[in-house]
Parts: structure tokens; sequence; C-alpha cells
């Protein structure tokens, strides 16, 4: 599988509103589009408790083909680029990773 993925890296677990237009996204694609939300402080409706690392990136994208993947992180800019240390640290191409 390859596509597009969103990742939020929140502080609380109450999502922005921008979280469930991707989980449209994500049900209108299932197979193309993977949104993941990860919140540091708690745990809450759709969203997982703790720090995005290497095995997250496993459970969700093990399928994956690093070089037709594309990636958007989504929250303070720390925790953006975390999550594009932790996709290049796993194999993701960084030239093809959305950084905004």
């Amino acid at each position: 599988m390859d596509g597009m993925a969103a990742m939020a890296d929140l502080d609380e677990a109450v999502a922005p509103p921008c979280c469930s237009h991707l989980e449209e996204l994500e049900k209108e694609f299932p197979s193309s589009f993977k949104a993941v939300f990860v919140c540091s402080r708690e745990e809450g409706p759709g969203t997982l408790k703790g720090k995005l690392d290497a095995e997250v990136i496993a459970q969700f994208f093990r399928d994956w083909k690093p070089e037709q993947s594309r990636f958007l992180a989504i929250g303070s800019k720390a925790m953006k680029n975390h999550a594009y240390s932790v996709l290049e640290d796993s194999g993701f191409h960084l030239k093809l990773l959305s950084k905004f």
C-alpha cells in the first residue's frame, strides 16, 4: 500500500477541527489515505496516547512503499520536526515529505 498520510501529534486529546476532515478523507480513500492522531498527554476517542515513534510508524505504515508515500504532520513546529525525523529514521524519504 502507498498513499498519503496525515499525522497529528497533539498536546491534548481534543482534536482540532481539521481532524474531522482528515477522518472523512480516510473513509473516502481507505486504501490510500491514513490519518493517525497521537496525543502525548491523554488518550481520547480515536487517538493514541504517547509519542510518535518507530513503533507507531510500523504499526500503521508497515506495508507502505517509502518511495511512493507522502506525509503531512500537524502540530507545533517541534512536534512536526520530530514526526519527520521519525519518518526519515523509518525509511521514508524526506524529499517526498510535505513540510509546512
